[in-house]
């Protein structure tokens, strides 16, 4: 119960009424929430995403916020985070190609690393951060002998024309639902 208070908490109804204006109908699209585990070890980076857009993997509407609540503590020899470039959301969607391992990376990632500054963020136990669904991002790697656990909830406008277009379809995974390449070329 406690992640369905914290989802639909007014204060964060707020928050992304401010952001995404006030002409917005909000859900929260299939899949949308993801609680992602994140194990220390070098194997263990192929959990972290190469350079993507949350957009792609969900569906639903370009017009999207993703919340990023960390719920483990940040350790000094670093247990990972992401690597976001800054402004790179302001370019809307941008191509992707499928990976062998069926991830999705962005096919111009030159284009966004010569052009945008990157910032690395960590997080500590507790925090909690937006971000534009669209935003260039990577996982960090975690280089500790702990876990780092993060919930993501996804907010979709549905007031949105190209989501519109589309009927609101979700992707349901790699093989169902709408697929990024039915919508985007």
């Amino acid at each position: 119960m406690s992640g369905i208070q914290l989802k639909a908490h007014p204060v964060i109804s707020g928050m992304l009424k401010k952001i995404m204006g006030e002409n917005l109908i909000l859900a929260c699209p299939y899949l949308g929430e993801t609680l992602h585990i994140f194990p220390p070890g070098e194997e263990n980076f192929k959990y972290n995403l190469p350079m993507h857009q949350d957009y792609p993997y969900i569906m639903q509407s370009p017009d999207q916020i993703t919340a990023y609540i960390n719920l483990g503590d940040l350790q000094e020899a670093k247990n990972g985070g992401i690597k976001v470039w800054l402004g790179s959301h302001k370019e809307k969607i941008s191509p992707s190609r499928d990976l062998p391992n069926r991830l999705r990376v962005t096919a111009n990632a030159e284009h966004f690393e010569n052009n945008f500054d990157s910032v690395d963020l960590a997080f500590d136990v507790g925090d909690f951060a937006i971000f534009d669904s669209l935003i260039q991002h990577q996982g960090i790697q975690n280089h500790t002998d702990q876990t780092r656990i993060v919930q993501l909830i996804r907010y979709s406008n549905l007031n949105q024309e190209d989501s519109v277009s589309y009927s609101w379809a979700s992707c349901e995974g790699f093989d169902k639902g709408i697929q990024f390449k039915d919508v985007h070329n």
